[in-house]
């Protein structure tokens, strides 16, 4: 169990440093060790460490598989019902494959692993995200009324007026704007330029990035 933990802190360190390449030795080492152990729920668990870290740099086919993987050691489990962490695992594992599905543009079934990963989400930020991950689907597949209907729904929720979810509001503006600058539709411009605003504001580098694609784009 100790060599286990040290290559997943190992990992986490390596990440840290911004040294991928070390980050994710140490993470599959952290995996195989907790298979040797025949503990299932830390092969859950660092499985999706390692999920999230290979679709963070683009490797969605590997992401993919590690995360079905984690899933057929966790799934299952008898302690699922009795533990809110370990559901938080499992739809942890569902988040991480509808990302890496959505990246390699299999849209449909990203959409399913996002349901489930809804299913076992109790949090209302959480819900947030993934209910605007699917509108991003959506998006993406042309179905610009549902997606619009939906972003809608979600910028108007009142836990977004939190100043520490303005990361959030800016996604979901930002992304309402972009659908509504597709359709034509009033509001589009009005809307990317907030969600620009906001992001810097936050110095919020990467969205900024994606504030001036959309904007670009419209």
């Amino acid at each position: 169990t100790r060599i286990a933990d040290a290559h997943y802190r190992l990992g986490f360190y390596y990440r840290l440093a911004e040294e991928p390449s070390r980050s994710l030795e140490h993470n599959y080492q952290a995996v195989e060790q907790y298979k040797a152990l025949g503990d299932s729920i830390q092969v859950g668990r660092k499985s999706l460490n390692l999920a999230n870290l290979l679709n963070a740099l683009g490797n969605y086919s590997e992401a993919e598989t590690i995360a079905v993987e984690g899933l057929e050691y966790i799934e299952n489990s008898p302690q699922i019902m009795g533990s809110p962490e370990i559901r938080n695992y499992v739809a942890g594992l569902y988040n991480a494959l509808a990302i890496a599905t959505k990246e390699l543009r299999n849209y449909p079934e990203a959409l399913a692993w996002y349901e489930k990963s809804l299913a076992l989400q109790p949090g209302r930020e959480a819900r947030l995200n993934i209910r605007h991950n699917v509108a991003v689907v959506l998006t993406h597949m042309d179905s610009l009324q549902a997606a619009r209907a939906l972003s809608r729904e979600l910028a108007a929720d009142s836990l977004l007026n939190d100043p520490e979810n303005a990361r959030l509001r800016a996604r979901i503006i930002d992304q309402l704007g972009h659908i509504q600058g597709r359709l034509n539709l009033p509001g589009a411009e009005e809307n990317l330029q907030t969600a620009l605003n906001i992001r810097q504001e936050l110095a919020y580098t990467q969205g900024v990035l994606s504030s001036y694609l959309h904007l670009g784009e419209f």
